[in-house]
């Protein structure tokens, strides 16, 4: 993916996270207090580089077995990508030492 693609694929990721979180159904699941820690505490992002698609499963099923939220982002197939493929992953809200068990042997992109 170009920059731009990574860039705007990591963002639909974002506002995905935000946007779910703010449900109710997953404030009852994962805490009413973790969206609000995250938006008062600098609202993190890091974006880091998974090698393939199996290690993006790897971590999906890490962080689902520690209850941290995980948003997919599947492409639209309008420009670079073929339509459905999963192109991000963003994980959280969740405490730091939680997505550091999950992604902390990754790489800043």
């Amino acid at each position: 993916m170009s920059k731009g693609k990574i860039a705007s694929q990591c963002s639909h990721a974002s506002v995905m996270a935000y946007k779910r979180m703010r449900s109710p159904l997953q404030s009852v699941r994962y805490g009413s207090g973790l969206l609000t820690s995250w938006d008062l505490n600098g609202q993190a992002k890091v974006v880091l580089r998974a090698e393939n698609l199996q290690v993006m499963k790897k971590l999906e099923q890490m962080a689902r077995e520690k209850n941290i939220p995980v948003h997919k982002v599947h492409d639209a197939g309008r420009t670079e990508i073929p339509e459905g493929s999963l192109t991000v992953m963003g994980l959280g809200p969740a405490p730091i030492f939680l997505i550091d068990q999950v992604t902390g042997h990754l790489r800043l992109l």
